[in-house]
């Protein structure tokens, strides 16, 4: 005969959630996706007087480089700090849909093993 009284223990009633495993799928597709965007990418930087291509982790570091010593007067490399802005919104959106793959694939694992 079950308890249905109002005074019976919540966690009796109600059922386990285990999103901790759910989000380690996430957090290390995200992780994998963004560490390869970083390493593998490809980004062009203008100097100035050319072109550069360079690593997308080299291409952040060009851009903080160039916030931090920045003198305020207007030249040819002024705006990229928004350049590189949406170039870090698109990285962040880029791992967060591989996170979002590895945590289906993370679903599909955790459903097969039930």
């Amino acid at each position: 005969m079950p308890d249905d009284s109002p005074f019976s223990s919540p966690s009796k009633t109600a059922p386990t959630v285990r999103s901790r495993p759910l989000r380690r799928w996430f957090l290390g597709g995200f992780a994998m996706v963004f560490v390869a965007l970083l390493i593998l990418m490809n980004q062009y930087s203008y100097t100035g007087n050319a072109l550069v291509q360079c690593k997308l982790w080299q291409f952040y570091l060009v851009g903080l480089r160039r916030a931090l010593t920045s003198s305020g007067s207007l030249g040819p490399t002024t705006g990229s700090g928004g350049h590189a802005f949406m170039i870090f919104l698109q990285h962040l959106s880029i791992a967060g849909v591989g996170g979002l793959l590895s945590l289906g694939v993370g679903i599909f694992v955790s459903r097969s093993r039930a």
